[in-house]
C-alpha cells in the first residue's frame, strides 16, 4: 500500500509540475506580447514623428517598394498590407528587400489611406 502511495504522489506531483511549466509558460508569452506590443507602440510613435516630416513622395516611393516586393514573392500586395492593418502582424509583410523594415517608417493611418485611394 504504501509503494502504491508514493506512486500515486508522485504522478500527482508530476501533473502539478506539468501545470506548473504550463502556466510559467503561458506567462512567458504574455509577458513577450506585452514586450512586443510595447515595442510596437514604440515604434508606431516613432514612426507617427518620422512621418511629419516624411513627404507624400517618400511615402509612395516606400509603399511602392513594399507593394513591389510582395508581388515579387507571389502574394496579393492588397490583400497582404490589409491583414497587416487589421492584424497589426508584421508577417503579412515579406523580408524581401527589407520591406518589413521599411514598413515600420510609415504611418497605419497612411497605409489606410492608399488602401482606401487603391479601391481596397
Amino acid at each position: 500500500m504504501l509503494v502504491m502511495h508514493v506512486i500515486f504522489y508522485s504522478k500527482e506531483s508530476e501533473n502539478r509540475s506539468n501545470v506548473l511549466i504550463a502556466e510559467n509558460i503561458a506567462s512567458a508569452r504574455q509577458m513577450k506580447t506585452k514586450r512586443e506590443r510595447s515595442s510596437t507602440d514604440d515604434l508606431k510613435t516613432n514612426s507617427l514623428q518620422g512621418m511629419m516630416q516624411m513627404h507624400c513622395s517618400d511615402f509612395e516611393k516606400t509603399i511602392n517598394e513594399i507593394v513591389v516586393a510582395l508581388k515579387e514573392r507571389g502574394y496579393n500586395s492588397y490583400e497582404q498590407l490589409q491583414g497587416y492593418i487589421s492584424l497589426d502582424d508584421d508577417s503579412y509583410i515579406t523580408r524581401l528587400n527589407g520591406a518589413r523594415e521599411k514598413k515600420h517608417t510609415l504611418d497605419m493611418e497612411q497605409i489606410i489611406k492608399y488602401l482606401k485611394e487603391q479601391g481596397w
